[in-house]
């Protein structure tokens, strides 16, 4: 990480805004630089999942 330009983070699960603003508060102060993070909610009962070999794709819902 100390070589990177920038950090992708990745949260599986549902998350508050608390919760994500928390987060963020953490990891600047632990993260020199720029980074992102992804937060990803998986909906139950969503089936359009594919799997091509290594390459996975799904259907995504923009949360606002």
């Amino acid at each position: 990480m100390s070589n990177s330009n920038s950090i992708l983070f990745v949260r599986w699960g549902a998350v508050s805004v608390r919760e994500a603003v928390e987060l963020q508060s953490v990891l600047s102060e632990m993260i020199p630089g720029k980074f992102n993070i992804l937060f990803i909610d998986p909906i139950a009962g969503l089936k359009d999942v594919n799997e091509q070999g290594q390459l996975y794709s799904a259907s995504t819902q923009r949360w606002s």
